[in-house]
């Protein structure tokens, strides 16, 4: 398995983007569940993106921790959006048996030679 690519940037004063790359397993979803977990332990930003464009592959216990980090961010009034890139059919198709997951695709232009 590849290991996890994890980045936590703040855009704007009350948007955090958690970018992710690589694959979600057993082996690293603790990672995952930890960077969740700082995002909804202090004041939570009103919107979350969680940007999966990155990922091949995504475990069930990747999806409990989106839905546990999702609960918290709406139960502080927040609002969690995942973007996803419409080839990546195995991350969407776990997504949506797995809960309501409010998912947006990106496409990207093919580079211009």
């Amino acid at each position: 398995m590849d290991a996890l690519e994890l980045t936590v940037t703040h855009p704007a004063e009350e948007l955090a983007v958690l970018t992710l790359a690589g694959e979600i397993d057993l082996t690293n979803c603790g990672e995952l569940s930890c960077a969740l977990s700082r995002l909804t332990a202090g004041p939570v930003p009103r919107s979350v993106v969680v940007d999966l464009t990155g990922v091949r592959f995504l475990a069930v216990c990747g999806v409990r921790c989106l839905a546990l980090a999702q609960a918290a961010i709406e139960r502080a009034g927040g609002r969690m959006r995942i973007l996803l890139r419409p080839e990546t059919w195995l991350p969407r198709r776990v997504l949506e048996l797995g809960g309501r997951f409010e998912l947006v695709e990106v496409v990207t232009a093919p580079a211009v030679r």
